[in-house]
């Protein structure tokens, strides 16, 4: 079973009472669907943050990079404290309450002109965007025919005619050789609709890191200020570890 990254929603974390035969600081967390269904049972020493929780589900297989857990009216949200100090001990009961992605409607949106405007299902797009290029090599070997595109510098609008002209995937097979972001005033949009195509047609969209993808040169032509004045630094800090990622060569045929 899969699970995804969830807004923060309240009461999602219930915590039974605690446990006085658990041994030393020790703190058991059994971790349940909103289905009542067990995902998996954590041990950690109290001294553990939260952080490191959240880590700890992540190669039980579980994306919770973005998770906000609240325990009744306590929200959890600071990754730096540790579960003592959030007042868990002994046995521990959190339940996830999840979401997907929906790529098909974020696809429609912006492929009518739309824009993104949730940070959650930004972040969550680019954890499975970030994924998939980890899991690609720096050189990708490529077979014809292929749609080979670059600098689009943020017009989202010039993403769309090329879309429009040689047919979306997976009727066209793309390449993309970076510049996606800057100068232009959509480049959340343009680099978040390849993305999305990317999750959907993964072998359909190849997608290379160029000059722009980068923090030092992102930060001074205009990625970084539409980041921050639609949504926040943090979006953009989470965009470059989606660059640092990103395949920087390709080999056709």
């Amino acid at each position: 079973m899969q699970f995804f990254v969830q807004k923060l929603r309240r009461n999602v974390v219930t915590m039974a009472a605690a446990d006085s035969s658990a041994v030393g600081s020790d703190v058991e967390i059994t971790v349940l669907s909103f289905t009542g269904e067990q995902i998996t049972v954590v041990s950690l020493p109290g001294d553990s943050t939260l952080l490191e929780f959240k880590r700890k589900l992540t190669t039980c297989g579980h994306l919770v990079e973005e998770q906000q857990l609240s325990c009744g009216e306590l929200a959890l949200n600071d990754d730096k404290k540790t579960l003592t100090q959030f007042g868990l001990e002994g046995k521990v009961t959190v339940t996830l309450v999840l979401k997907g992605l929906n790529v098909d409607r974020h696809i429609e949106t912006l492929r009518a002109k739309g824009s993104m405007t949730e940070a959650d299902d930004i972040n969550l797009l680019c954890a499975f965007g970030k994924e998939i290029f980890l899991n690609e090599p720096s050189l990708l070997e490529l077979q014809p025919p292929l749609v080979i595109a670059a600098n689009l510098f943020g017009c989202a609008h010039q993403l769309n005619y090329i879309f429009d002209t040689f047919g979306e995937p997976p009727v066209s097979q793309y390449l993309f050789l970076g510049n996606y972001v800057s100068r232009g005033c959509n480049s959340i949009d343009t680099f978040g609709l390849l993305l999305l195509y990317k999750k959907k047609y993964p072998q359909k969209v190849h997608m290379l890191r160029g000059r722009q993808e980068c923090a030092s040169i992102s930060r001074i032509y205009g990625f970084y200020d539409e980041c921050k004045r639609k949504f926040s630094v943090r979006t953009w800090k989470t965009f470059i570890e989606v660059f640092n990622s990103m395949p920087f060569c390709a080999l056709i045929q």
